[in-house]
């Protein structure tokens, strides 16, 4: 697999909106991508795909239409255009929507850093899946490893339009996930993660297969602990998925329709002073651009500030209907509408040191079950299966399984205490210290 095409031909697209009326944007994606699964030794199965597809949007009469195609060739492409405008006819009004104009970017892309051609042949990586799926299960207690994975990727994007815009960007990617399962005096127990590199050289499967295994084994002899309040520190990979869940929160698109909690509180204490919360897309890690879905730049992004909500975070839409200024958090692929969303979410490093973090009795909770189903974002409601241990001044006391974890996740970011470490979660878009929950309804036994 090499770097991506992204070329076409847009001039005869240009004219045609020039007779048209109107103006139009439009985004190519391509990706390539292998992927690989093992059973016990063996292929169970193996992906190759690669895709290339162009989508427009094209805004007359205050009216949007959105079409795509996955020819480039040139009579595909004029009848996508034609679609475009025939969907904008019969669409409602949308007086805020509009394509950007050229935007001055300052920054230059590393393409040395987001970009790496993989040197590892497809039989080799076959075969690293077959050794660490061999690794996981040289434990008695494990029974099989039934969800893992290998994929290597690459993929790119550009943005282009009647208004001057032409920008892009691509990336590599190869990434590695095991989750084991063990069974031992009629208690079973699962957990997993993963790793993620520029190319296979960024992982270490050897220390992915032992930390699987340990977080599986580990928990195996865990039952559920008394029912009352506990704190509760989550893994750094279980924090980043309750913080994604929440994060509708500070959508602009989400105050724009009147179904956020936090829409009319920007300048208003939404958290324990010591929260730092900051959108920073120009770290190279894996949720970095340079611009968003509409070519706007974009910047670190203070959301919370010592526990003032800053901002909400905008596209250009979003903004001009809430009397903002756009954010760069545009988000649109070629077949979907415009719509708000994060690049790399970071908690600002606290004040409190690790002993103090975990001083006294609290649950580490590395699992969490149900995050869906079990949420309302708008309320901030939830209640999540969850497993973990029960801890005591920083040593681990018992595994815990089986107990429900329920609290209202807006309330409790007051109620926190923010550890000194950020680190990157396994899939490196949220970099997070270390941070303490207080007083978590636990159900238990």
């Amino acid at each position: 697999m090499t770097q991506l095409n992204l070329d076409f031909d847009a001039a005869p697209l240009f004219d045609q909106v020039s007779k048209k009326g109107g103006e139009a944007d439009f985004i190519i994606d391509a990706n390539s991508q292998l992927n690989f699964k093992v059973n016990q030794g063996k292929l169970e199965s193996t992906k190759v795909s690669s895709t290339r597809i162009l989508g427009v949007r094209v805004i007359k009469d205050n009216k949007v239409g959105i079409a795509y195609s996955e020819s480039f060739a040139p009579d595909a492409l004029k009848l996508m255009l034609e679609q475009a405008y025939d969907n904008a006819k019969v669409s409602k009004e949308d007086p805020e929507q509009h394509i950007p104009k050229q935007s001055q970017h300052s920054y230059e892309e590393n393409a040395e850093t987001l970009f790496k051609q993989e040197s590892q042949t497809s039989e080799a990586l076959l075969n690293a899946l077959i050794q660490l799926e061999g690794r996981v299960l040289g434990h008695d207690a494990i029974e099989s490893c039934p969800y893992n994975g290998l994929t290597s990727s690459y993929g790119a994007r550009r943005i282009l339009s009647t208004t001057g815009l032409d920008l892009s960007h691509h990336e590599s990617s190869c990434s590695a996930y095991a989750y084991a399962l063990a069974k031992l005096d009629g208690k079973q127990s699962m957990a997993g993660t993963g790793q993620v590199g520029r190319d296979f050289s960024g992982l270490q499967l050897d220390e992915l297969a032992a930390k699987v295994s340990s977080m599986t084994l580990d928990l195996l002899p865990g039952t559920p602990v008394p029912t009352k309040h506990y704190d509760v520190i989550f893994s750094r990979d279980t924090l980043s998925s309750v913080l994604g869940l929440f994060s509708t929160v500070f959508s602009g698109k989400t105050a724009q329709d009147g179904v956020s909690a936090w829409g009319d509180k920007v300048g208003q204490q939404v958290a324990h002073e010591s929260l730092q919360l900051i959108d920073q897309p120009l770290i190279p890690e894996f949720g970095y651009c340079y611009f968003d879905d509409e070519g706007l730049a974009t910047a670190e992004t203070h959301i919370i500030r010592n526990g003032v909500l800053e901002t909400m975070l905008h596209n250009s839409v979003t903004a001009k209907a809430l009397g903002a200024k756009p954010t760069g958090h545009a988000v649109r692929g070629p077949k979907s509408s415009l719509n708000v969303g994060y690049h790399q979410l970071t908690i600002g490093a606290g004040h409190i040191t690790d002993s103090i973090l975990r001083g006294g009795e609290y649950l580490e909770i590395t699992n969490l079950t149900g995050l869906h189903s079990g949420a309302n974002t708008v309320t901030g409601d939830f209640s999540f299966g969850g497993s973990g241990f029960l801890c005591r001044d920083g040593v681990r006391e018992r595994a815990v399984r089986g107990i429900t974890i329920a609290g209202n996740f807006y309330e409790l970011l007051h109620r926190i205490q923010v550890g000194q470490q950020p680190d990157w979660d396994w899939q490196r878009r949220y970099c997070l210290p270390d941070v303490r929950f207080e007083g978590l309804s636990i159900a238990g036994e």
